[in-house]
């Protein structure tokens, strides 16, 4: 069963909403997946901070540090719902540290201040019907104006909203 589309359960998959792509959907399942392999001959109430500490040190020498923190992410949201439905006390993984991310050193960058998103927006208008299609432009000024990732912009669909 996939929890994502789990309509029993609206909180089966907090960190992957119904509406993400199939491809995120899959990516999320996959880092379950690892730690399933990792922590399956334990019960959750016995998993300790030392545990997922050790595994993310040891999935580090065979992936990349993005992608351990990522699955690190989605072993701390599903342990989240072990702590809402009163499984565990408090969530392990929520003390382990992430692993520094090279150049980034952990951190995935910074959005702009008011003077760069203006310069932004006043470039988009400027290069529109020029450098940029104009479906181009109105994408990158959905991006600047919403803080949406390129996936989820583009996996967005119009449809009719009454939002009275």
């Amino acid at each position: 069963m996939d929890p994502c589309t789990d309509t029993e359960s609206p909180s089966a998959c907090n960190g992957c909403p119904r509406r993400s792509s199939p491809s995120t959907r899959d990516r999320y399942l996959g880092s379950l997946a690892h730690a399933t392999v990792a922590f399956g001959e334990f019960y959750v109430d016995s998993l300790k901070a030392s545990d997922i500490r050790s595994w993310v040190h040891e999935q580090a020498k065979t992936a990349s540090p993005a992608t351990v923190n990522g699955w690190l992410r989605v072993l701390r949201v599903a342990l989240d719902d072990a702590v809402e439905d009163g499984v565990l006390e408090s969530n392990p993984a929520r003390v382990v540290k992430a692993l520094a991310e090279g150049r980034t050193k952990g951190r995935r960058g910074r959005g702009l201040n008011l003077d760069e998103f203006r310069r932004f927006l006043s470039a988009t208008n400027d290069l529109q019907g020029k450098e940029l299609s104009e479906d181009i432009s109105r994408l990158l000024q959905t991006l600047a104006w919403t803080g949406m990732r390129k996936g989820c912009l583009l996996y967005t669909s119009p449809s009719p909203r009454d939002l009275n």
